[in-house]
Parts: C-alpha cells; sequence; structure tokens
C-alpha cells in the first residue's frame, strides 16, 4: 500500500467506527505526523473544544489489517476522550491514567469485531 492508500484507509475506518459508536459530537481532524513515533494517535488536548485529532504516521509500513486496526484503537480512546481528558485535572498520575485506559481499549480492541 502506498502512503496515500494507508492515510485515506486509517480515515475511512476511524470515520467508521466514529459513526458505529456514535461518537457525533466532536469535530474530527485528521494528520500524518505523531509525536511519539507511533503507528497512530489521537490528540485529545483539544477535548474541551469539541475537536479530536487523529494522527497517523504514513512513514511505517502496515498491512491493511494493521492499519484498520490502528483506526479501530485510536477511536477507542476517542470513546474513553471525556474521561481521559477530565480525569488528567484529578489527583491520579498521568501514568496511571495512561496505563488504566491502555488496557482498557487493548480488551475493548479484541472483543469488538
Amino acid at each position: 500500500m502506498t502512503k496515500k492508500e494507508r492515510f485515506n484507509l486509517f480515515k475511512k475506518e476511524c470515520l467508521r467506527w466514529l459513526d458505529r459508536f456514535k461518537i457525533d459530537d466532536y469535530g474530527i481532524r485528521f494528520g500524518t505526523e505523531t509525536d511519539s513515533g507511533s503507528r497512530a494517535e489521537i490528540d485529545l488536548s483539544q477535548v474541551e473544544s469539541g475537536v479530536l485529532y487523529f494522527h497517523f504516521n504514513v512513514d511505517i509500513e502496515m498491512t491493511a489489517t494493521q492499519v484498520k486496526n490502528s483506526a479501530k484503537h485510536e477511536v477507542i480512546h476517542a470513546l474513553l476522550a471525556d474521561m481521559t481528558f477530565w480525569g488528567s485535572k484529578r489527583f491520579a498520575s498521568q501514568s496511571q491514567l495512561y496505563e488504566a485506559n491502555e488496557r482498557l481499549v487493548r480488551k475493548l480492541q479484541n472483543i469488538i469485531s
């Protein structure tokens, strides 16, 4: 797959999962740069403003299945966006919230087809 094909598939799959989970109360933006060097990530810094940013790393070679799984994974994070955003304003540490969130996302990712 070309970079453009991977990116377009990622966007298509994100939109499919956003619709499936009825996540329709945010503005959605897509980009091709990641801060962490991972396959994909979601930026929740603008949740309070009602915007979710999905970033996809087009430079990492992936199969269609890997692209689809990355999209599903990031949309599950979107499902938890409010909890993650507001939870970060409380007493738990960032790493505790991140690890709890990742555990739940991985479980849901394996359950949801």
